[in-house]
This record gives C-alpha cells, structure tokens and sequence, in this order.
C-alpha cells in the first residue's frame, strides 16, 4: 500500500499541530519515539545528535512542556531518563503518526527537513559537530589500530611458541610419527 503524496501544507499543519517548529524538536521526537526510553545527560543527548548542549537543554524543556517528552527531575549534570510521551489529543496523535509515517520514507524526510529547516544549527555548531565527529572517528581508529597491533602481537607469540616446542622435540629426540607411504 503506498502513501498518497502529502504536500508541504500538510506537513506544517501536521507539525504546527504537534507544536515542533525545529529540526532539532523533530530529531528527539523521533529518536525517542524510536527508543521509547533513555538514560542519559542531555549533554551526552546533544553530541550524539550533533547539537549544542544549550540548544538540547531548551528543546527537552518545550518538548517536555508540549507533553511529548517526560524526564525525571534529577536536575544534577548526570544521566537522567527521558522517555516519549505520545499526546493524548486526538488530533495531535493523529498528526504524530502522520508525520512518523512521512518520515519512514525519503521523500518524507526530505519534505520534513524542508519544512522545519529554520536555522537550527548556525554555521559554527555544524561545523563544530563536523570536528566532534571528527575526533570520535580518530579515537575509534587509534583503539581498532591498538586493539589489531595487540591481535598482531598475540599470533607472533603463538607462533615463536610453536616454534620453541617444534625445536624442543627436536632437540630432545621427539620425532612425530612420518605417514606411512601408500
């Protein structure tokens, strides 16, 4: 079954309905629609989403104000558990589920990203979440690089083993029996 083409009008009628006006409103809707519930600092919500702490900060605060989003009320710097809220209107239900279901296909994101797409990164938070995924990918490859050195280490110690016991038994007269000739 295909989805009839929903226009650009829908979908700002769609998202003014669910009141998310942002990109980033709409990624933590999804994500944790998509997850249903975490445990994390909002610091560590905002650098896995490629978004500034401050900016995260007040995107949970309207979420959770627009009741799509619950917390818990540890207000300390650690984890705390966020968990999707689906909205008890009708109505906007209903227009959550249309937009979820827009955005399962390309051309949905596509439109959604067109309709939301309002500046919510300015030039130097893209460009500082480009240098934070910069650094992650380093520190992955420095650990891959250690973790196949140590791998590498690892078969050259059993390989000079198996080396010290073939020259033991050859030293000590140990013969492994030869096959038998057919």
């Amino acid at each position: 079954m295909t989805q009839p083409e929903a226009v650009e009008a829908d979908v700002h009628r769609w998202l003014a309905t669910i009141r998310v006006e942002s990109l980033c409103q709409w990624d933590v809707v999804v994500f944790l629609y998509r997850h249903q519930t975490i445990l994390m600092s909002p610091d560590e919500l905002a650098r896995l989403m490629g978004y500034q702490t401050a900016t995260m900060f007040g995107t949970l605060a309207i979420l959770a104000a627009q009741e799509l989003v619950e917390f818990s009320q540890r207000s300390s710097a650690a984890a705390r558990l966020y968990r999707f809220a689906e909205p008890s209107e009708p109505a906007r239900r209903d227009a959550l589920g249309r937009l979820l279901a827009l955005a399962e296909h390309r051309s949905g994101r596509l439109l959604l990203c067109k309709c939301l797409r309002r500046g919510d990164r300015s030039p130097r938070e893209g460009l500082e979440a480009a240098r934070r995924m910069l650094e992650d990918a380093k520190r992955v490859g420095a650990i891959a690089w250690l973790h196949s050195e140590k791998i590498r280490q690892t078969i050259r110690e059993h390989a000079e083993q198996r080396e010290r016991e073939r020259n033991a038994q050859r030293g000590t007269g140990e013969q492994r029996p030869s096959p038998r000739p057919v």
